[in-house]
């Protein structure tokens, strides 16, 4: 949690502390086990907004798409190094090449 909590900091550009960077992000994950449909994304996105100085909410909500499309090109590279190292079905070798095509696609966006 703590290195999320760093990688999120350094997406807002070093807009909050690090304290309140781990904070937010467990009280959001918090709401996630206890809310339906992921609604502890809005929780990340209202809480920095009450912080002094403020950031706004358009800001974090891009900070958690960028965080998003990270995750999923994590995922992908770890795809292609299991490829690399065994034999799989070329159906997961389409569907990485589609995932990670995506994901550079919007974290160029």
């Amino acid at each position: 949690m703590l290195v999320r909590a760093y990688r999120w900091r350094s997406i807002l550009n070093r807009r909050i502390k690090i304290v309140h960077s781990f904070n937010i992000l467990t009280a959001s994950y918090l709401f996630y086990n206890i809310l339906p449909f992921r609604l502890g994304e809005v929780v990340r996105i209202y809480l920095p907004t009450r912080l002094d100085p403020p950031v706004p909410a358009f800001t974090t909500l891009s900070s958690i798409l960028i965080e998003r499309f990270l995750d999923v090109l994590a995922v992908v590279l770890l795809v292609v190094a299991a490829i690399a190292i065994a034999p799989v079905a070329p159906e997961v070798v389409a569907g990485a090449r589609i995932t990670g095509l995506v994901a550079l696609v919007g974290i160029a966006c």
